[in-house]
């Protein structure tokens, strides 16, 4: 009945339902081609493409996604669930290593944690939030109402108190550490790394993301030692550089 007056809790669930449609691992859409990337088993999955081919946003929102514990939809809008059965009831750990400290700021931090990876619009049929679509002319006649997309890992998953940085400023952490919003359950610790000086050991990972070129080819094999214990998974998105034997082995 519209003529009844909503409750406070009616309005805040409302609400919250409003911002979780516009979550953006709810928004996110791969590029057909990007399908079979995400639905592989593979434990080790290289992601090749040139400048601005959209490798590093796929692999950031599977690393969103399973740390989140959130599914990612297909084109069509069917989930797809990037943590296995037995990861789903547990914290995990996971890495995410760069170049150097610019590169774990400036770009991977940057897609995991700040708005704008991807422009969203309102659907001129249903009116709820979609991706803008670059490619169709009716959206490219509305470009001017699209706007930046929440972050993919929104700040009420980090728990409170819960990043240590190694640089602030430059936004490079040393941990990130995140919860279920709504149940307070944890879900992730997540970890930056440099390609560069000592690879860290020791540690048991269910996830690593490698972007772009590596320092020494040698961390490599410390990597996939580190996932061997929790049957994890490496993700590593690049442009085909043919000069670096780590890459050329996977």
């Amino acid at each position: 009945d519209m003529t009844t007056p909503l409750t406070p809790k009616h309005a805040e669930l409302l609400q919250a339902l409003s911002k979780r449609r516009c979550e953006a691992l709810r928004l996110w859409r791969p590029m057909p081609q990007q399908e079979p990337v995400l639905r592989s088993k593979a434990r080790e999955v290289v992601i090749l493409g040139g400048n601005q081919a959209g490798k590093t946003g796929l692999a950031a929102a599977m690393f969103a996604a399973f740390c989140t514990a959130r599914p990612i939809y297909d084109c069509n809008g069917n989930p797809i669930q990037l943590r296995r059965p037995d990861q789903m009831n547990r914290s995990v750990v996971a890495w995410y290593v760069g170049f150097g400290e610019r590169h774990l700021g400036q770009t991977q931090n940057r897609c995991l944690t700040r708005a704008g990876l991807f422009q969203m619009i309102q659907d001129e049929q249903t009116g709820l939030w979609r991706t803008f679509n670059p490619r169709d002319p009716k959206d490219i006649a509305r470009a001017n109402l699209a706007k930046p997309a929440p972050p993919l890992i929104p700040n009420k998953y980090v728990k409170p108190k819960g990043i240590s940085w190694v640089n602030r400023a430059a936004r490079v952490i040393e941990r990130m550490s995140l919860h279920d919003p709504e149940t307070g359950k944890d879900l992730a610790d997540i970890y930056a790394f440099t390609s560069s000086g000592e690879v860290k050991q020791g540690d048991q990972v269910d996830l690593i993301w490698v972007d772009e070129q590596i320092q020494f080819s040698s961390h490599y094999p410390e990597w996939q030692a580190r996932l061997i214990n929790r049957d994890g998974r490496l993700i590593w998105s690049t442009l085909p550089y043919m000069d670096n034997s780590a890459l050329i082995d996977v």
